[in-house]
């Protein structure tokens, strides 16, 4: 249960879960958070081998800065977001 949630800057947070304080971080994903965003996506059922890959996370990034998103707490990464572009839905 969420007892409270503060903004202490861009990108970051402090939320308290019972009597655990969580800080929070939000940032663009980097080339070098490859093997963590891999685990959390297995650890979590999501992960597609074809696409999900340092590759093709790369090639996102490289067109696209801001289309994945990633939540630290800590040094662990706990969440992401991908942001899909598809010029042939609008």
């Amino acid at each position: 249960m969420v007892n409270s949630s503060r903004k202490t800057g861009f990108g970051h947070s402090a939320v308290e879960f019972g009597n655990k304080k969580m800080g929070i971080k939000i940032r663009n994903y980097q080339d070098n958070d490859s093997n963590k965003l891999e685990q959390l996506l297995k650890d979590t059922g999501l992960y597609y081998g074809t696409v999900d890959k340092k590759e093709v996370f790369k090639d996102k990034i490289e067109e696209n800065p801001g289309a994945i998103l990633v939540v630290e707490d800590g040094d662990k990464l706990v969440g992401t977001v991908f942001i899909i572009y598809d010029k042939w839905i609008l």
